[in-house]
């Protein structure tokens, strides 16, 4: 889970960014707001948040207090701003991060999760119930559970699951599927396949190996992740 503050003079354009950022990035939650560099920094010593939000313009970016704090906790500063159409990774050891206000739901989900992605690489594992996923059409609110298989393809993901939603083609790499489901069951299994283990029905040992799903489908294991998957198979039985 994603811990965010966010810091305006303005109580409405926080709430603003809080909605969007409940309603689109589920792993992700709004920890604290503050109106002044006193509140932001009590809520960045004591609530130590992983990300703060914050408008480009905004006075508190020259308190040293503020700047300091920032330091010490190493949080990633994104800077609102309504003069950029376009969102980057800054280079800088101090990472930070501009986006374009109005918010655009798609990038913001995408800036988080890619800040996700990155913090999940050096800290433990959180189960997640629900993902959105960043399609040709929009953001789509999915279920876990019902997803069975990820395949990449390239720099996209193919997304297979049980619900409504069928089969789901999104505009990101199957690393950061694999992070963000982790914890929820699922395993990498190839390179080019992630799998839900509540859908395993078999574990087939010739030809190399593979992985018999509930539907029929099956999925290669490849020789590196093979070890680890008989031992996660061998607990399941």
């Amino acid at each position: 889970m994603l811990d965010v503050l966010i810091i305006d003079h303005d109580a409405h354009t926080t709430s603003y960014i809080e909605k969007y950022i409940r309603l689109y990035v589920p792993h992700t939650q709004v920890i604290g707001t503050a109106t002044s560099s006193t509140n932001a920094v009590a809520v960045l010593l004591n609530a130590t948040p992983q990300v703060v939000i914050i408008n480009a313009k905004s006075s508190i970016l020259q308190c040293h207090t503020y700047n300091n704090a920032m330091l010490a906790t190493g949080c990633t500063q994104i800077c609102t701003t309504t003069h950029s159409n376009m969102y980057k990774l800054a280079t800088t050891s101090n990472q930070k991060i501009t986006m374009p206000i109005p918010i655009v739901p798609a990038v913001l989900h995408n800036i988080l999760s890619t800040l996700l992605l990155t913090i999940y690489k050096t800290q433990a594992y959180i189960p997640l119930h629900k993902i959105v996923l960043t399609t040709i059409t929009g953001l789509q609110v999915c279920n876990t559970n019902t997803i069975i298989r990820c395949h990449a393809s390239n720099n996209y993901t193919y997304i297979r699951t049980t619900g409504i939603l069928g089969n789901i083609i999104v505009s990101n790499t199957l690393k950061l599927y694999e992070l963000l489901l982790a914890a929820s069951g699922f395993r990498r299994v190839h390179q080019s396949h992630l799998i839900n283990r509540q859908y395993i029905a078999q574990y087939i040992p010739e030809h190399g190996g593979t992985a018999l799903l509930t539907t029929g489908c099956a999925i290669p294991i490849s020789i590196r992740k093979k070890s680890h998957f008989l031992k996660q198979w061998n607990a399941l039985e």
